[in-house]
């Protein structure tokens, strides 16, 4: 079990909302097109379906946006249900491009969580990378920004950000980080 759990921001979650909204007016647009210049009976349901499940989850988006923070899961589940839609349609190309882009949404829209371990420390890149003690210089924490220090002469630096990082006591998590650069040295 993990003794520190940090949670990093993530400056890119403003592009990530701005290119899934775009995706799904795209997506949208595509359905009106197709419901609108193509016929036939077999497109009718599916081209309506898709057309008006991204129609209105982009307009719950915009209603909501300003009342509560936005959820962009329901987007990207939508872009699923979406891609499904383009598949049935024959449109393979749009639904595999869809459904790749709503895969690697999920894995955009997690939390970044860096977690310390008395053996090891799991950084939230994708797939997670495990950093061992014996390859750090030094690590600290201070004044809300997190460094690190690698042997190597890498060195990572993060502001965090209070309001998600309650329950973290810098002298206990320096303290904890010494005894560990310690031991493992």
């Amino acid at each position: 079990m993990y003794k520190f759990n940090i949670i990093l921001p993530d400056e890119k979650n403003r592009t990530y909302h701005l290119v899934t909204v775009l995706i799904a007016i795209l997506n949208a647009a595509g359905f009106v097109y197709m419901k609108s210049h193509i016929n036939s009976e077999g497109s009718d349901f599916l081209t309506l379906f898709g057309g008006s499940i991204l129609i209105g989850q982009i307009g719950n988006y915009f209603f909501f946006k300003k009342r509560r923070k936005t959820n962009l899961f329901t987007m990207l589940i939508t872009i699923i249900l979406a891609s499904i839609c383009w598949l049935f349609l024959g449109m393979m190309a749009f639904g595999l491009l869809d459904l790749t882009f709503a895969i690697l949404g999920f894995i955009a829209f997690r939390k970044l969580q860096i977690k310390f371990f008395d053996d090891k420390i799991e950084f939230p890149s994708f797939p997670k990378k495990q950093i061992n003690w014996n390859d750090l210089d030094n690590l600290i924490l201070k004044d809300g920004i997190l460094t690190i220090d690698f042997k190597n002469n890498k060195l990572m630096q993060f502001t965090l950000n209070p309001s998600d990082n309650k329950d973290l006591i810098e002298s206990a998590f320096n303290d904890f980080v010494k005894n560990n650069l310690g031991v493992n040295k």
